[in-house]
């Protein structure tokens, strides 16, 4: 009995050491191939800040098994952009509608674009990365050029994928600052949105044409082409690629004008959704507008009354600090100047620089403590914020805004034709001086 007991134990322990080396096992490869978890670790490994070179040596440290290649690892980048570029235009084929948004800046002399997408699916919307890129000019054109170069590169790569087929995704707005290059990139977006759905128009009609005119119209694009190239002769010496081109230009432009066409003879409902193309600005560029306007008043009325003193120049872009500081009650300001008296005995050359000297003088000087108290900024600005980009305000349409952006001119109106209440002691003031009453 004994004996038995023992041999069982001995088989337990047996299968249970097994199955934990089982579970110890794990390889990189199958049949050859570098499975789908090894190049997603890969990849989170060299967003995580590895070098490339360095994730096998990793990856073979851990594992003690295996190693990977740098060439591998270039591989599975690749391979996790291609998979990325593909879900965006997935999701953008299978939505509702889709919003543009782009921005550029720059930093050193090189410019930086950035185009993001809205991508809208019954009640739910996804914000996507459309592409960064670094750009030559910083002009409309230039924009609206790179951004149909990105959306034709994953197009093209959606329809060579196992998941392509003809399918569209309709832009039905685009968003942006208020800046003049943004407006005119987005009526050239409008445009470029009408050409292309006529163009598509086009291609569609061949379908529904009887076969002697689409002969007609096949002959029109070739006779096109030699005429343009300058004959026969010089359309065959033409590499493949330069006629591909040229061809898909003629198709294109003979696309517009058939589209045009059929575009005459929709009802008008069809015609107001094809054409249809929201612009929206930025909600906080409106505040700075208010911002800016402010500033733009109070010179002028400095400017009318001399006798006043004005607050003083602090004539340096980094001035911001100065109207933070400002922009509490004033309660610690004492505290504020004694800790950049601190500041300047605890330097070496005991010196402020060209910063700390702005701060220094905003604090000390009572006009610009009284202006950047900042009474508006707590009556209106900092309330309209928290209502536009709130917590929780994640399903926000901007279409939505309307009647709040109303009642914000409303009540500035209210607050220009009597200010009393900024200023009022009274208990209950806040209620009308707020905009939200708060």
């Amino acid at each position: 009995m004994q004996t038995l007991c023992s041999s069982r134990s001995r088989d337990e322990v047996y299968e249970k050491a097994k199955q934990s080396q089982k579970t110890n096992q794990w390889s990189l490869r199958k049949d050859g191939v570098y499975t789908a978890d090894a190049r997603a670790i890969t990849r989170t490994r060299v967003k995580g800040g590895c070098s490339q070179g360095k994730v096998g040596v990793i990856i073979q440290f851990i594992a003690k098994k295996q190693n990977m290649s740098r060439r591998t690892v270039q591989r599975a980048l690749i391979e996790g952009g291609i998979a990325t570029r593909l879900q965006v235009v997935h999701e953008m084929v299978q939505a509702d509608g889709a919003t543009l948004s782009s921005d550029a800046t720059s930093l050193r002399g090189e410019n930086y674009e950035g185009a993001f997408v809205m991508i809208n699916k019954g009640t739910t919307h996804k914000m996507r990365m459309l592409s960064l890129t670094s750009t030559v000019l910083h002009g409309s054109e230039t924009q609206l050029v790179n951004l149909k170069h990105q959306i034709s590169s994953i197009c093209t790569l959606y329809r060579r994928s196992p998941l392509g087929q003809r399918s569209q995704f309709n832009f039905e707005g685009g968003n942006g600052d208020h800046a003049a290059d943004v407006k005119k990139f987005h009526r050239l977006g409008k445009e470029w949105k009408k050409e292309s759905s006529r163009i598509l128009l086009g291609y569609e009609e061949p379908g529904r044409m009887e076969p002697q005119k689409v002969i007609d119209v096949v002959r029109e694009i070739l006779e096109k082409n030699l005429a343009e190239a300058g004959g026969a002769d010089a359309w065959k010496q033409l590499p493949d690629a330069e006629k591909n081109v040229r061809t898909k230009s003629s198709m294109d432009t003979l696309a517009l004008r058939l589209g045009e066409e059929v575009f005459s003879l929709l009802p008008p409902e069809t015609k107001r959704e094809i054409n249809l193309f929201f612009w929206a600005g930025c909600s906080m560029r409106k505040e700075l507008n208010c911002c800016k306007v402010f500033d733009e008043g109070m010179q002028e009325h400095y400017e009318e009354h001399p006798e006043l003193e004005p607050p003083v120049l602090l004539a340096n872009k980094d001035n911001a600090a100065t109207i933070e500081l400002a922009e509490d009650t004033g309660e610690s300001t004492p505290a504020h100047r004694k800790l950049m008296d601190f500041v300047e005995n605890n330097k070496t050359k005991r010196s402020w620089n060209h910063m700390e000297q702005n701060i220094v003088k905003g604090l000390n000087c009572k006009t610009t403590i009284s202006l950047t108290l900042c009474l508006f900024t707590m009556a209106v600005m900092h309330p309209y914020a928290a209502a536009v980009r709130g917590s929780g305000l994640e399903e926000l349409n901007m279409l939505d805004l309307r009647p709040f952006h109303q009642s914000v001119k409303a009540h500035m109106r209210k607050l220009i034709a009597n200010s009393d209440p900024l200023i009022s002691t009274a208990p209950d003031s806040y209620k009308f001086a707020t905009l939200d009453g708060k």
